[in-house]
């Protein structure tokens, strides 16, 4: 199934056609895998195997990223010049280097979700931070004191830094800055970059804020389930879920809702070790990381 792709769906007729083809084996007639037995037997079974074992090949010898690729090199095809047009332009590579500069942000927030581990204490927290290190890059530091990310007024001009201090990375400013120095852009050229670096990052606090379950109350309240952000919060965020899980969680009555913040307060109060910061990931352990950050 794995070798040509075919569907899961497809195991739930495998029981009655092996009976049916091989009718004088006492195999096949006991044969019972659908589509949720083969699922488990492929995702937990065959699949970390083979896994492993890719990842102890890429460890050990090179590899590529990109395997499709073309052999049309003729510098007359609209394509090709397209690209020798692109990659002919200086400021390519001041628009490259924004890029690489930026990326880490939503990569951050990407391996969150991506997290084996439950890690659902960490989102409310985790997507406030990044939709104000966004903002961060592009506004004054004024404009974001003390602020809930759903009022912060970014696409004010008045709140937003002007184009020559825009966060864009160290590198990409040395870049323009150079390139400027050398002639090789004109004053111009530099200013069109600046406005699209507010317009990208603009356009990328707006689609956070939109998409994002910032306001899901869910979220806000499972914070207490970290040890290390326990004393922050308080028993409203554990009788939240009773509330809203009643049936799960049976302590209405007023004597089990003061056992509940009674034991809220102990666990408050619990000589709990924190868990140890991991050291800072090193390339040469990230292909070990990587099986263990499979999406859910």
């Amino acid at each position: 199934m794995v070798q040509h792709n075919v569907p899961f769906a497809v195991a739930d007729h495998f029981s009655p056609l092996y009976k049916e083809c091989f009718r004088d084996s006492p195999t096949a007639q006991g044969f019972k895998s659908a589509s949720t037995k083969t699922t488990c037997l492929i995702n937990e079974a065959v699949a970390p195997h083979f896994k492993k074992e890719l990842v102890m090949k890429m460890r050990e010898n090179p590899f590529t990223l990109v395997t499709d690729g073309s052999n049309d090199t003729d510098e007359k095809q609209p394509r090709f010049r397209r690209l020798v047009d692109a990659f002919s332009n200086p400021l390519t590579e001041v628009y490259l280097l924004f890029y690489q500069a930026t990326l880490p942000v939503f990569t951050l927030l990407n391996l969150l979700f991506q997290r084996e581990r439950s890690s659902i204490f960490q989102l409310h927290g985790e997507m406030t931070k990044f939709i104000k290190k966004l903002c961060a890059k592009f506004m004054k530091p004024s404009a974001l004191q003390g602020r809930q990310v759903h009022v912060i007024l970014y696409k004010d001009p008045l709140n937003q830094l002007p184009g020559e201090k825009l966060n864009v990375g160290f590198t990409t400013r040395a870049t323009l800055n150079r390139l400027l120095e050398a002639g090789d852009i004109t004053p111009q050229e530099v200013q069109l970059f600046q406005q699209a670096a507010l317009a990208f990052l603009v356009r990328a606090v707006e689609y956070g804020i939109n998409k994002l379950p910032l306001k899901e109350a869910h979220l806000r309240h499972t914070r207490f389930v970290d040890v290390q952000q326990r004393t922050e919060c308080g028993v409203e965020d554990a009788l939240y879920f009773i509330d809203r899980f009643q049936e799960l969680l049976p302590f209405h009555g007023p004597e089990e809702q003061d056992k509940v913040c009674e034991e809220f307060l102990e666990y408050q109060l619990m000589d709990i070790p924190c868990p140890k910061i991991p050291p800072p990931l090193m390339l040469r352990s990230f292909g070990g990381v990587c099986p263990q950050s499979s999406a859910r």
